[in-house]
């Protein structure tokens, strides 16, 4: 897989208020892979195998935008995608589909002591547009495993030292999640500090019904502990 971005357009800000980017990609993604046999040769018996890769254009215009009322920001990203098959002819291949996120955050500071609470709840639009008969989309695909999602990223802390994290999506449609709590510590050592470890502990926990894309790993739980060292 390949990308070439073609043009883009700087950061603006409207009164310090309002900020604006706006983009335009254009990907070319393998899509598939066609295997020919050829006949074997007269004078040999060996066979010769052919692997031609099949390229899709994929173009794609968006912005995004960020804003402040009082102590909440608002966030958001929304995506048009032109695919190779806008005529809904190849089942293979993406018609052409909307992507949208959008969202608001706010930091409650001093909850318990000099402890803050960061929370950002996102909603996500992955929609075939215009609709061609049915929706073409592979399911369980990870380029497109949800079409409505609620998407949660939460941290209470004290500093960047010390987290405790939460995660999660939640399938507006299907219902199934997945909820991500973590722990992580930081400190400093060595000569002068100049070194850094992490500590962390953290989980996946997924549920849902059979044949959705997170009840389908229902019985993946886990739980990781590990440390990172900084240099």
């Amino acid at each position: 897989r390949y990308n070439r971005e073609v043009q883009s357009f700087p950061t603006r800000s409207f009164s310090d208020l309002l900020s604006l980017s706006f983009f335009f990609n254009d990907t070319a993604t393998t899509e598939i892979y066609t295997l020919s046999l050829h006949d074997a040769l007269p004078i040999s018996n060996e066979m010769f195998y052919t692997v031609q890769p099949i390229h899709s254009r994929l173009k794609t215009i968006g912005f995004d935008w960020e804003t402040f009322l009082s102590e909440f920001g608002f966030r958001g990203e929304l995506a048009y995608n032109f695919t190779k098959d806008p005529d809904s002819v190849k089942s293979d291949i993406d018609d052409p589909y909307f992507q949208l996120v959008s969202g608001v955050d706010k930091t409650f500071k001093r909850i318990i002591g000099d402890t803050d609470l960061f929370i950002l709840v996102q909603y996500a639009l992955d929609k075939e547009f215009p609709l061609q008969g049915r929706e073409n989309q592979v399911e369980h695909s990870f380029k497109h495993f949800f079409r409505q999602m609620l998407i949660l990223n939460s941290e209470f802390k004290r500093d960047e030292l010390k987290k405790f994290i939460i995660k999660g999506k939640y399938d507006l449609e299907k219902r199934d999640y997945i909820l991500q709590p973590a722990i992580k510590i930081v400190s400093s050592f060595g000569k002068n500090n100049m070194l850094a470890r992490e500590l962390f502990l953290r989980a996946d926990i997924l549920s849902g019904r059979p044949g959705t894309f997170f009840g389908d790993f229902n019985k993946n739980d886990r739980i990781e502990a590990g440390v990172n060292l900084y240099f």
